[in-house]
């Protein structure tokens, strides 16, 4: 039998960002450097983390990225996600848990074009040639701090990057509903390292103390030109996506 999310949707809904325009056209994001690291979680914390509609990772797993954007629609900013791998239906992506950007026009067109649930906040991401570190703070305080030592060159430039998918609300009266963002990424350079997270508060991304990481499955440091897709996949959030998805035309 499949094991599903067990978020409380219902405490979710008021928090919820609100569609007023559901991404049709792609953004090109250019310059982006991004600091992706990504671990097993505790199952049963974790879980809590993921609509009914989902099923998690198997092992649980996820991934606190901190990216800095030089060029986009909407000018550069900056932004740290906290994801839970997923499964939508058979399609494999993250769970966008919560997110801080230091943008607001960024927070604004994430959230209304993608349903990214955005806090403010400010970020400072270096990327030097033996390391690299991330600093997020929420209203003067740390919420993360993570740090990538012993860099190593990628044999290639083609990293994975899954599908994002947020729980949003389409339109101010609208339902609830989970949609599907397709990534591409294309990286001019990548490095492998070893990755500590000096700092974390659950609580700034949403998460509380359900988001537990237990052990490292690894990390990178890039520059890349990111693609965030229109929307193509939307599902009822209290229901498995097996029966509810749907093509978004």
């Amino acid at each position: 039998m499949h094991r599903y999310g067990t978020l409380d949707i219902k405490a979710r809904a008021a928090s919820a960002p609100v569609l007023t325009e559901m991404a049709r056209e792609p953004w090109t994001l250019k310059g982006v450097h991004v600091l992706d690291c990504r671990t097993e979680i505790a199952a049963g914390a974790g879980d809590a983390l993921i609509p009914p509609s989902l099923r998690p990772g198997i092992p649980s797993y996820g991934a606190l990225v901190v990216s800095r954007v030089e060029d986009s629609p909407v000018g550069p900013f900056a932004l740290a996600e906290l994801r839970v791998g997923v499964r939508i239906g058979a399609t494999a992506g993250f769970f966008l848990v919560g997110a801080v950007c230091d943008s607001p026009a960024a927070r604004q067109a994430l959230a209304e074009r993608w349903g990214y649930p955005c806090l403010a906040g400010e970020i400072v991401l270096e990327d030097l040639y033996h390391r690299a570190s991330a600093r997020v703070t929420v209203q003067g305080r740390t919420a993360l701090e993570l740090t990538l030592t012993d860099r190593r060159p990628l044999p290639g430039t083609r990293l994975n990057v899954p599908s994002i998918v947020n729980l949003a609300r389409q339109g101010p009266d609208g339902p609830l509903l989970l949609v599907n963002t397709p990534i591409q990424s294309t990286y001019a350079q990548a490095d492998g390292g070893r990755y500590a997270i000096t700092a974390f508060d659950g609580a700034a991304f949403g998460a509380g103390e359900a988001f537990r990481p237990s052990f490292p499955m690894g990390s990178t440091i890039g520059v890349a030109e990111i693609t965030l897709g229109a929307i193509d996949v939307t599902a009822d959030p209290a229901k498995p996506a097996e029966e509810s998805v749907a093509i978004v035309a």
